[in-house]
C-alpha cells in the first residue's frame, strides 16, 4: 500500500526537487519544462535547496537535457556546482586509493563507509551521490598507527584538537567514535572511525563481522570493503535519525534501498530489535515512503500504524527538512530520546552530554585536575545552548 501521511505544505520548488531525486524518476521532460517555466517558480529557491540537501548530481542529470529551456544563470550555477562535485569525487577517489595502499602496508584492516562506496552501491556511479569526505572504519587498536600514516602524507588532525593532553585524548577515545583529519593543501577531509555509532549504542558490530558480511568495490584497481545488507540498512537509518533527516540526500539513500535493495524484512526487523534501533528503521522507511510516495512494505506498514512516536517524529523532521533548518536545543535532546536505546537511555544521555573537546579548549586544566571538567560541564552546556540561540 502507499503511505497516506499528510505532510507539511510543500512549495512547487520542493515538489519538483522530489521528482528530480526520485529513485524511479517518471516525470516527462515536457512536464519538467512546464513546471520550471511557471511564472511563480523560483529558480534561486530551487538552487538553494539543491545546495542544502546536497543532491546536485541527481538534479543536474535530470535537468541537463532541457538546459535550453532553463534560465541561463540558473543552469550555469547548477553546472558549476556539479563540476565541483565531480572534481571532488575524483580527488576523493585518488586519496582513497592511496590511503588503501598505505593502510595495507601497515596491516590496518578497514571498511569504507558512505562516500564513494555508497554511491557505487546505490547509484552505480562514484560521483552520483554528493560527498565531502572519506570515512573509514578501523579497529580501535590501530587508530594511532592510522594517524601516523595520514600525517605522513600531509594530513593534520582537526578533531580532537591537536593540543589535547594525553588524558584528554584517552577520554575521547573511550567516549567518542572518530577522529577527523584535513589536508590543508587540497582541503580533503578524512574521518577515521573505530565505532559505527555512539559508544553506548548497541549497534556496533565488530569490524571482522562487517568484513565477513560486507560488499566490495574497486577504486583505481584497488578492492575495498564496505557495509552491506542489514547492517547497511541499520547504519543508514541510524545516521539519518541521529542527524534529524534535515538533508534530502539521506532520504534518497533510503529510497534507493527500498526500491533497488529490498531486504528480508523479517530478518531486518529482528536485527533492528536486537540492536535497539527499530524506531530509527521505521522512521527512515516512513520518511522515504511519505516524501517519495513509495509503497510501504506489508511487514512495516502494520508496525508504523501502531507507532505514534515514529509518526510524530516524521512530521517534526519533515518541518526541518522542508524549511532547511538544523535541530538545536530541546528538539535535539528529544531526538536523542527517540533514537537512543531504551534500555540504556540514561547512561547514553549522560555519555552523549558528557565532556566534549570544546570544554578542553574553553577550560585549560592540567591532567592532574581532570575531574574539574565534570564540575564545569553543566555550565559549559548552558553556555553552549545560549550561544547557539544567538547564532541561529
Amino acid at each position: 500500500m502507499t503511505m497516506l501521511l499528510s505532510t507539511l505544505p510543500e512549495s512547487i520548488e520542493f515538489k519538483l526537487l522530489l521528482e528530480l531525486t526520485h529513485p524511479t524518476p517518471s516525470l516527462a521532460l515536457s512536464d519538467i519544462i512546464a513546471k520550471v517555466q511557471m511564472p511563480q517558480f523560483n529558480h534561486e529557491k530551487l538552487l538553494k535547496m539543491v545546495k542544502w540537501h546536497r543532491v546536485t548530481p541527481q538534479v543536474y542529470q535530470q535537468l541537463a537535457p532541457i538546459q535550453d529551456d532553463l534560465p541561463v544563470d540558473f543552469f550555469q550555477s547548477l553546472q558549476r556546482i556539479n563540476t565541483r562535485c565531480r572534481m571532488e569525487s575524483l580527488k576523493l577517489s585518488t586519496w582513497l586509493a592511496k590511503i588503501t595502499l598505505l593502510f595495507r602496508e601497515e596491516n590496518i584492516d578497514f571498511i569504507s563507509l558512505k562516500g564513494i562506496g555508497l554511491s557505487r552501491q546505490l547509484y552505480a556511479e562514484s560521483s552520483y551521490r554528493q560527498c565531502r569526505d572519506i570515512d573509514l572504519l578501523i579497529e580501535a587498536r590501530d587508530i594511532d598507527v592510522a594517524e601516523e600514516v595520514l600525517t605522513g602524507v600531509g594530513f593534520e588532525r582537526t578533531y580532537p584538537p591537536i593540543d589535547v593532553t594525553p588524558k584528554q585524548l584517552a577520554f575521547l577515545n573511550r567516549h567518542k567514535k572518530d577522529r577527523e583529519y584535513l589536508n590543508p593543501k587540497d582541503g580533503t577531509i578524512v574521518e577515521v572511525h573505530w565505532r559505527l555509532t555512539e559508544v553506548d549504542h548497541p549497534f556496533n558490530p565488530s569490524l571482522n563481522n562487517l568484513l565477513a558480511t560486507g560488499d566490495s568495490f574497486a577504486v583505481h584497481g584497488n578492492e575495498l570493503n564496505t557495509v552491506s545488507g542489514n547492517d547497511l540498512w541499520l547504519y543508514q537509518s541510524l545516521h539519518g535519525s541521529y542527524s534529524g533527516w534535515y538533508r534530502l540526500r539521506w532520504i534518497c539513500d533510503i529510497a534507493q534501498l527500498l526500491c533497488h535493495h529490498k531486504p528480508d524484512w523479517n530478518s531486518l526487523l529482528d536485527r533492528a530489535e536486537q540492536y535497539g534501533c527499530r524506531n530509527s528503521l521505521l522512521e527512515a522507511i516512513g520518511m522515504a515512503c511519505t516524501l517519495y510516495k513509495l509503497p510501504v512494505p506489508e511487514q512495516i506498514d502494520q508496525l508504523l500504524r501502531k507507532n505514534r512516536p515514529v509518526w510524530n517524529n516524521i512530521k517534526i523532521c519533515n518541518d526541518f527538512l522542508v524549511h532547511m533548518k538544523l535541530m538545536r536545543g530541546v528538539p535535539d535532546i528529544a531526538r536523542i530520546h527517540f533514537w537512543a536505546p531504551e534500555k540504556s537511555f540514561i547512561k547514553f544521555l549522560f555519555t552523549h552530554g558528557s565532556i566534549t573537546p570544546t570544554d578542553f579548549g574553553r577550560f585549560r586544566f592540567p591532567d592532574t585536575l581532570f575531574f574539574l571538567y565534570y564540575v564545569v560541564r553543566p555550565f559549559s552546556f548552558v553556555y553552549r545552548q545560549l550561544n547557539t540561540k544567538k547564532v541561529s
